[in-house]
């Protein structure tokens, strides 16, 4: 199920890279140890017990002006945190997963 989880996750990335690559270059990427109950990460750190993978991203993330929180993404691992993600930006930027392009072909040359 690991290597599932990789291959899914493989594809998800240049599936993303190679149709919304501004979520591939704006990507935030923590680790956060948390509060289950609350989801937040509390002043009191004794209640942060659980950690994950968050993600974040926008389209003009790197001029500080976008932060799509609908994008807002998390897991335990990396994989599942973005294969959340990733289908949060087929959600709320409509390109269709089977529709567009997924090869790892040229994606490098066309966006260096």
């Amino acid at each position: 199920e690991e290597k599932d989880m990789k291959e899914k996750a493989y594809k998800a990335y240049w599936w993303l890279a190679n149709n919304h690559d501004w979520a591939i270059r704006n990507l935030s990427v923590s680790i956060v140890k948390f509060n289950p109950k609350t989801k937040r990460i509390d002043d009191d750190k004794k209640k942060n017990t659980k950690i994950e993978y968050w993600i974040e991203s926008g389209k003009n993330w790197n001029l500080g002006r976008e932060h799509d929180i609908r994008l807002d993404s998390h897991g335990a691992t990396f994989d599942e945190a973005l294969l959340h993600f990733t289908r949060e930006v087929k959600k709320y930027y409509k390109k269709s997963y089977e529709n567009q392009r997924s090869s790892t072909k040229g994606w490098g040359q066309n966006n260096r």
